[in-house]
Protein backbone atom coordinates (compact mmCIF):
# COMPACT_ATOMS: atom_id res chain seq x y z
CA UNK A 1 0.00 0.00 0.00
CA UNK A 2 2.71 2.96 0.97
CA UNK A 3 4.42 1.73 -2.67
CA UNK A 4 0.95 2.09 -4.31
CA UNK A 5 0.69 5.83 -2.50
CA UNK A 6 4.49 6.72 -3.47
CA UNK A 7 3.94 5.80 -6.87
CA UNK A 8 0.87 7.87 -7.23
CA UNK A 9 2.58 10.84 -5.89
CA UNK A 10 5.52 10.52 -8.03
CA UNK A 11 3.21 10.14 -11.28
CA UNK A 12 1.08 13.43 -9.96
CA UNK A 13 4.33 15.89 -9.72
CA UNK A 14 5.74 14.25 -12.81
CA UNK A 15 2.56 15.14 -15.13
CA UNK A 16 2.49 18.91 -13.17
CA UNK A 17 5.80 19.58 -14.14
CA UNK A 18 5.20 18.44 -17.47
CA UNK A 19 1.51 20.46 -17.87
CA UNK A 20 3.87 23.70 -16.38
CA UNK A 21 6.84 22.61 -19.17
CA UNK A 22 5.39 22.27 -22.24
CA UNK A 23 2.15 25.20 -21.73
CA UNK A 24 2.52 27.66 -24.39
CA UNK A 25 2.49 31.86 -23.15
CA UNK A 26 -0.58 33.47 -24.09
CA UNK A 27 -0.19 35.75 -27.05
CA UNK A 28 -0.82 39.19 -26.80
CA UNK A 29 -4.13 40.32 -29.04
CA UNK A 30 -2.41 42.54 -32.04
CA UNK A 31 -3.33 45.61 -31.92
CA UNK A 32 -4.64 47.23 -34.89
CA UNK A 33 -3.01 50.07 -37.18
CA UNK A 34 -3.19 53.19 -36.27
CA UNK A 35 -5.48 55.37 -38.68
CA UNK A 36 -3.58 58.58 -39.77
CA UNK A 37 -5.65 60.71 -40.87
CA UNK A 38 -4.78 62.39 -43.30
CA UNK A 39 -1.40 60.71 -44.48
CA UNK A 40 0.37 63.50 -45.93
CA UNK A 41 -0.50 67.42 -45.93
CA UNK A 42 -3.49 68.32 -47.92
CA UNK A 43 -5.99 70.51 -48.92
CA UNK A 44 -9.74 70.19 -48.32
CA UNK A 45 -12.56 72.03 -50.14
CA UNK A 46 -15.86 72.40 -48.05
CA UNK A 47 -19.20 74.36 -48.34
CA UNK A 48 -21.24 74.97 -44.65
CA UNK A 49 -24.53 74.21 -44.76
CA UNK A 50 -25.80 76.11 -41.70
CA UNK A 51 -25.03 79.44 -43.86
CA UNK A 52 -28.07 78.62 -45.91
CA UNK A 53 -30.17 78.65 -43.25
CA UNK A 54 -29.44 81.56 -41.10
CA UNK A 55 -30.72 85.02 -40.48
CA UNK A 56 -28.91 86.23 -43.14
CA UNK A 57 -27.74 83.75 -45.26
CA UNK A 58 -26.04 82.43 -48.45
CA UNK A 59 -23.74 79.64 -49.86
CA UNK A 60 -20.52 79.48 -48.81
CA UNK A 61 -17.06 78.12 -49.57
CA UNK A 62 -14.34 77.03 -47.26
CA UNK A 63 -10.51 76.06 -47.88
CA UNK A 64 -8.58 73.95 -45.15
CA UNK A 65 -4.71 73.33 -45.53
CA UNK A 66 -3.83 70.40 -42.52
CA UNK A 67 -0.19 70.93 -42.92
CA UNK A 68 0.64 68.06 -40.13
CA UNK A 69 -1.54 65.59 -38.33
CA UNK A 70 -2.10 68.21 -35.47
CA UNK A 71 -2.48 71.99 -36.96
CA UNK A 72 -4.42 72.98 -40.01
CA UNK A 73 -5.62 76.64 -41.27
CA UNK A 74 -8.73 77.17 -42.55
CA UNK A 75 -10.82 80.33 -44.13
CA UNK A 76 -14.49 80.35 -45.44
CA UNK A 77 -16.22 82.92 -46.92
CA UNK A 78 -19.96 83.35 -47.38
CA UNK A 79 -22.08 85.41 -49.66
CA UNK A 80 -24.80 86.94 -47.58
CA UNK A 81 -27.54 87.52 -50.47
CA UNK A 82 -30.89 87.47 -48.61
CA UNK A 83 -32.45 87.54 -45.12
CA UNK A 84 -34.89 85.35 -43.56
CA UNK A 85 -36.47 88.23 -41.54
CA UNK A 86 -39.70 89.59 -42.77
CA UNK A 87 -39.02 93.04 -42.39
CA UNK A 88 -34.97 92.32 -43.74
CA UNK A 89 -33.57 92.47 -47.11
CA UNK A 90 -29.75 92.75 -45.78
CA UNK A 91 -26.99 91.60 -48.11
CA UNK A 92 -22.97 91.36 -47.82
CA UNK A 93 -20.34 89.06 -46.88
CA UNK A 94 -18.52 87.14 -43.58
CA UNK A 95 -15.29 85.88 -43.47
CA UNK A 96 -14.33 83.43 -41.26
CA UNK A 97 -10.30 82.59 -40.36
CA UNK A 98 -9.50 79.51 -38.27
CA UNK A 99 -6.45 77.86 -36.90
CA UNK A 100 -6.74 75.07 -35.96
CA UNK A 101 -5.71 71.79 -33.41
CA UNK A 102 -6.15 67.91 -33.86
CA UNK A 103 -6.15 65.83 -30.98
CA UNK A 104 -5.40 62.62 -31.18
CA UNK A 105 -8.37 59.92 -30.51
CA UNK A 106 -8.75 56.63 -30.68
CA UNK A 107 -6.21 54.30 -32.32
CA UNK A 108 -4.97 58.01 -32.82
CA UNK A 109 -7.39 58.57 -35.51
CA UNK A 110 -6.66 62.61 -35.06
CA UNK A 111 -10.82 63.66 -36.36
CA UNK A 112 -11.63 65.61 -33.21
CA UNK A 113 -10.06 69.03 -32.89
CA UNK A 114 -10.13 72.34 -30.97
CA UNK A 115 -10.15 75.56 -32.90
CA UNK A 116 -9.91 79.66 -32.56
CA UNK A 117 -11.72 81.42 -35.26
CA UNK A 118 -12.48 84.79 -35.86
CA UNK A 119 -15.35 86.55 -37.75
CA UNK A 120 -15.77 89.72 -39.77
CA UNK A 121 -19.55 90.06 -41.48
CA UNK A 122 -20.56 93.29 -43.24
CA UNK A 123 -24.17 94.34 -44.21
CA UNK A 124 -26.04 96.57 -46.28
CA UNK A 125 -29.68 96.50 -45.86
CA UNK A 126 -32.43 99.47 -46.63
CA UNK A 127 -33.91 100.72 -42.58
CA UNK A 128 -35.66 103.60 -41.75
CA UNK A 129 -36.09 105.99 -38.78
CA UNK A 130 -37.76 109.43 -38.26
CA UNK A 131 -37.86 112.90 -38.90
CA UNK A 132 -39.95 115.84 -36.17
CA UNK A 133 -41.73 117.96 -37.92
CA UNK A 134 -43.86 120.73 -36.56
CA UNK A 135 -47.47 120.22 -36.60
CA UNK A 136 -50.58 121.36 -35.21
CA UNK A 137 -52.05 118.25 -34.39
CA UNK A 138 -51.44 116.86 -30.63
CA UNK A 139 -50.85 118.50 -27.29
CA UNK A 140 -47.22 118.54 -28.28
CA UNK A 141 -47.47 120.24 -31.47
CA UNK A 142 -44.73 117.79 -32.60
CA UNK A 143 -45.03 115.17 -35.23
CA UNK A 144 -43.25 112.25 -37.16
CA UNK A 145 -42.36 111.66 -40.74
CA UNK A 146 -40.23 108.25 -41.83
CA UNK A 147 -36.84 108.80 -43.17
CA UNK A 148 -35.53 105.61 -45.43
CA UNK A 149 -31.84 105.35 -45.69
CA UNK A 150 -29.49 102.24 -46.33
CA UNK A 151 -27.79 101.27 -43.42
CA UNK A 152 -24.53 99.60 -43.15
CA UNK A 153 -23.61 96.89 -40.07
CA UNK A 154 -20.46 95.43 -39.06
CA UNK A 155 -19.72 92.10 -37.11
CA UNK A 156 -16.50 91.59 -35.36
CA UNK A 157 -16.70 87.88 -33.64
CA UNK A 158 -13.95 85.72 -31.84
CA UNK A 159 -15.14 82.34 -30.65
CA UNK A 160 -13.16 78.78 -29.03
CA UNK A 161 -14.57 75.83 -31.35
CA UNK A 162 -14.82 72.32 -31.13
CA UNK A 163 -15.51 70.22 -33.34
CA UNK A 164 -14.75 66.66 -35.37
CA UNK A 165 -13.75 65.94 -38.75
CA UNK A 166 -14.67 62.40 -40.34
CA UNK A 167 -13.49 60.94 -44.06
CA UNK A 168 -14.87 58.29 -46.00
CA UNK A 169 -15.27 56.92 -49.75
CA UNK A 170 -12.57 55.76 -52.01
CA UNK A 171 -9.21 56.92 -50.73
CA UNK A 172 -10.85 58.51 -47.97
CA UNK A 173 -11.79 61.60 -50.73
CA UNK A 174 -15.03 62.99 -49.06
CA UNK A 175 -14.89 64.77 -45.73
CA UNK A 176 -18.04 65.78 -43.09
CA UNK A 177 -17.74 67.76 -40.07
CA UNK A 178 -19.55 69.31 -37.26
CA UNK A 179 -18.46 71.92 -34.68
CA UNK A 180 -19.90 74.34 -32.35
CA UNK A 181 -18.15 77.19 -29.92
CA UNK A 182 -18.21 79.79 -27.40
CA UNK A 183 -17.62 83.37 -28.10
CA UNK A 184 -18.54 87.39 -27.67
CA UNK A 185 -19.48 89.76 -30.88
CA UNK A 186 -19.45 93.04 -31.42
CA UNK A 187 -21.92 94.80 -33.79
CA UNK A 188 -21.74 98.52 -34.86
CA UNK A 189 -24.50 99.95 -37.63
CA UNK A 190 -23.46 103.24 -39.57
CA UNK A 191 -25.28 105.16 -42.10
CA UNK A 192 -28.43 106.82 -40.00
CA UNK A 193 -28.95 110.15 -40.63
CA UNK A 194 -28.20 112.93 -38.66
CA UNK A 195 -31.06 114.90 -37.05
CA UNK A 196 -33.46 111.97 -37.11
CA UNK A 197 -34.80 109.98 -33.61
CA UNK A 198 -36.74 106.82 -32.70
CA UNK A 199 -40.07 107.57 -30.65
CA UNK A 200 -40.24 105.16 -28.06
CA UNK A 201 -42.52 103.23 -28.94
CA UNK A 202 -39.95 102.16 -32.01
CA UNK A 203 -37.37 101.68 -29.13
CA UNK A 204 -39.72 99.23 -27.19
CA UNK A 205 -39.72 97.34 -30.49
CA UNK A 206 -36.50 97.34 -31.79
CA UNK A 207 -34.80 96.42 -28.61
CA UNK A 208 -35.51 92.40 -28.18
CA UNK A 209 -34.26 91.93 -31.81
CA UNK A 210 -30.72 92.69 -30.96
CA UNK A 211 -30.24 94.92 -33.86
CA UNK A 212 -28.84 98.12 -31.75
CA UNK A 213 -25.05 98.30 -31.94
CA UNK A 214 -23.50 96.50 -28.37
CA UNK A 215 -21.33 93.00 -27.08
CA UNK A 216 -23.23 90.13 -27.34
CA UNK A 217 -23.33 86.03 -26.78
CA UNK A 218 -21.46 84.36 -30.09
CA UNK A 219 -21.92 81.07 -30.67
CA UNK A 220 -20.55 79.75 -33.98
CA UNK A 221 -21.96 76.53 -34.88
CA UNK A 222 -21.46 74.78 -38.61
CA UNK A 223 -22.20 71.28 -40.40
CA UNK A 224 -19.48 71.06 -43.61
CA UNK A 225 -19.49 68.65 -46.60
CA UNK A 226 -16.38 68.38 -48.93
CA UNK A 227 -13.49 67.43 -50.85
CA UNK A 228 -10.13 66.25 -50.15
CA UNK A 229 -7.54 66.39 -52.57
Amino acid sequence: MLRFLCLFLFIANLAMAQDKKFRWPKRPKPRPAPVVIPPKPGLVISTNLFSLHELEGGPSLAFEYRASLHWAVVLEGTALLYTLEEEGNGKGFRIQPELRYYFPGKHRSFRGFFSLQGTYKQTTFQDSTFREVLSGSGPTGIDYEPVYYEAKKQVFAGAANIGFQARFGRKDRFMVEMYAGLGLKFKDIFGKPAGTVEPMDKVIEIIPRFEEPGTYLHIPMGVRMGYCF
